[in-house]
């Protein structure tokens, strides 16, 4: 028995066989799920916390910061997150898991488009953040099994 307290590496066959599981053939698309979870990954992080506040340990993204402009700030950010959900459904992620996906954002976009409280409402609820966190659960992707990045074939951990 081995006393290594390091949690299991995933490799990558077993992220490949999940994904062939998991992925409809007709919606995979010719984006590699390699590609697409980075993508939402770096989209959530610019949306949701690219700046830290000096001063302080909280971060802000462009949803706070865009989401000043009154209408269109909303509209636009709300466009973004709806291409997280967008590429979440091209990946296959199931339509309870979508719909709570879509639910974080319409909230996101409702209580966003209050004048003021919208804007702090924004600094606090991060929706981006939140779905990238259900895509990565549905598939068993997290920091501490693949060190926060998908797992390519010249990757793999023996």
């Amino acid at each position: 028995m081995s006393t290594n307290s390091q949690p299991a590496k995933t490799t990558f066959d077993q992220v490949k066989d999940g994904f062939r599981r998991a992925f409809p053939k007709s919606r995979r698309g010719t984006v590699s799920p390699f590609e697409r979870i980075p993508r939402i990954r770096t989209i959530a992080h610019w949306m949701d916390g690219a700046f830290r506040i000096p001063g302080t340990q909280r971060r802000i993204g462009l949803d706070s910061l865009v989401g000043l402009v009154p209408g269109i700030g909303d509209l636009a950010t709300t466009a973004v997150s709806a291409f997280i959900i967008r590429e979440a459904w091209l990946l296959g992620i199931p339509k309870r898991k979508l719909l709570k996906m879509s639910g974080n954002v319409a909230i996101d976009a409702i209580v966003g488009a209050v004048p003021l409280v919208g804007d702090l409402f924004d600094f606090a609820f991060k929706s981006n953040s939140k779905n990238v966190a259900i895509v990565e659960d549905h598939f068993g992707i997290n920091s501490d099994t693949i060190e926060g990045h998908v797992v390519r074939p010249d990757e793999q951990t023996t």
